[in-house]
């Protein structure tokens, strides 16, 4: 997710990110559970790479995961970097 964002992020005026981080992207826009009979119908705005008016998404995801300020990021990364 955090590496799909990045590209997005970084590549976005190009015409088409690689079908990897569109997939990505494609599930976080579906899964989200609401409507579950129609998860293909509903997409998170969030997340849905075909709104023309949001050029990153980066915002979106560090909200996602819950890295909203550096004391957030150094903790997860430091828990990480524990195992």
């Amino acid at each position: 997710v955090i590496y799909a964002a990045r590209n997005q992020h970084t590549h976005f005026n190009e015409q088409h990110l690689n079908e990897q981080n569109r997939e990505v992207f494609r599930r976080l826009s579906t899964n989200h559970g609401y409507g579950k009979d129609n998860l293909e119908t509903f997409r998170d705005p969030s997340f849905d790479l075909e709104i023309p008016n949001i050029t990153s998404f980066a915002s979106n995801i560090t909200r996602l995961i819950g890295w909203r300020s550096l004391t957030e990021y150094e903790s997860d990364m430091k828990q990480l970097l524990e195992i």
